[in-house]
């Protein structure tokens, strides 16, 4: 975060996510969820709670199996109908959230990274799978991605985070929010500007953050 924040040069940076942009290509399959569910998620909808499924097996959550679709469904329902109001407006920035609605983010990732969305074979029988970290990240980023920027595993072990704790999460949001406001002050734009200035005009700052921290994170190590 520190390299974003202050230590990387603009070069430097826009050379990274130039990588990210070879190695990824285009969000083909985010600009798919945006059309299926008009740009604006509603988990109360079968619908959109289908295509944020498909959408997080093809980002790389597939321990949410299509034969556990029903019950990974009424997992998301649950969680919608208990965190829906803590989340932000949908229009909402990273770089307008301040800690109580970082807080509220904290708790409803940690509540759906520990709700059971599948199943999985285990000796004889099968056992329950959660949705996960990573797996919750991803759908509020979906579900926010001006606000949320999703995160892996491998980006949590840099940070000496493990499990689900809602403050982790929290904390991450912080510190995004805090590496895009410094890059932004050094280069002289608004945070707003950064993806343009970035060379990655069709991504969010939030998504920046997560861009930047695959590529130096989990892909280069």
């Amino acid at each position: 975060m520190l390299d974003l924040q202050v230590r990387s040069s603009l070069k430097d940076i826009r050379a990274t996510l130039a990588g990210f942009a070879a190695l990824v290509g285009d969000d083909r399959r985010t600009n798919e969820l945006r059309a299926a569910t008009g740009g604006r998620l509603d988990l109360s909808l079968l619908a959109h709670r289908n295509a944020l499924l498909a959408w997080l097996r093809q980002w790389g959550c597939r321990h949410l199996r299509t034969a556990d679709h029903a019950r990974s469904s009424r997992a998301l329902l649950a969680w919608w109908r208990r965190h829906a109001s803590d989340l932000p407006a949908a229009g909402a920035t990273l770089n307008g959230l301040g800690p109580r609605a970082f807080a509220k983010a904290g708790r409803a990732h940690a509540d759906l990274a520990g709700r059971p969305a599948a199943r999985r074979r285990h000796g004889d029988g099968e056992v329950d799978v959660t949705f996960g970290s990573t797996a919750a990240a991803k759908a509020m980023f979906a579900l926010r991605p001006q606000a949320f920027p999703p995160w892996d595993e491998p980006m949590r072990a840099a940070f000496g985070w493990t499990g689900s704790d809602a403050a982790h999460y929290e904390a991450f949001l912080g510190m995004s929010k805090e590496a895009l406001h410094g890059l932004a002050r050094r280069t002289g734009v608004s945070v707003s500007g950064l993806p343009e200035l970035l060379g990655r005009p069709e991504s969010s700052p939030a998504r920046i953050v997560d861009e930047y921290l695959w590529m130096r994170l989990t892909y280069e190590r």
